[in-house]
């Protein structure tokens, strides 16, 4: 901060600009305007209590695991089918719906903001992970022969592109 201060980063720099009156008369035109650089001090104030002060954050922590209360904020009913579902991974799009991997099923469930199931998608074996790629698209990676990521659409529930990957 106090670098900040002394180097002067924190001044404004504003641009001027004035027109010449000689610009209706463009024959004559010599010159058609002046810009100055003005330099304002800083709009805040910023004060410190020592020279060299370090600034540091110190989160306050629990002193032990027993202090922690951990507290239920929702509750997602997973559809069963076939198998007992195996979630392995989630996102949370931009429109707030939730989706998961069940990776016993091959599929991705989708639950609405409400926390209500939407709809599932099947995708191919053995998915383990999913992220948002913009509010109708998400990546979903596979953990088994052949290793690729689907590209899918959730809007129209399609896979828009599957890429080879490798196991590494």
């Amino acid at each position: 901060m106090q670098s900040l201060i002394e180097d002067g980063d924190l001044q404004q720099i504003n641009l001027q600009c004035k027109i010449d009156d000689k610009l209706s008369k463009i024959l004559s035109l010599t010159k058609m305007a002046e810009i100055s650089i003005i330099t304002n001090p800083p709009t805040i104030k910023m004060t410190t209590t020592g020279y060299k002060q370090a600034q540091q954050m110190i989160p306050k922590i629990s002193k032990t695991i027993k202090d922690i209360n951990p507290t239920l904020l929702a509750r997602f009913e997973i559809p069963k089918q076939g198998k007992a579902p195996a979630i392995t991974g989630c996102t949370i799009m931009p429109t707030q719906q939730i989706i998961f991997v069940d990776q016993a099923n091959d599929r991705l469930i989708i639950h609405n903001e409400n926390n209500s199931f939407h709809s599932e998608i099947h995708v191919s074996h053995w998915p383990i992970d999913v992220t948002c790629i913009d509010e109708n698209t998400v990546a979903v990676t596979h953990n088994a022969e052949p290793y690729h990521i689907e590209i899918i659409n959730i809007a129209d529930r399609n896979i828009v592109k599957r890429m080879k990957t490798s196991n590494i």
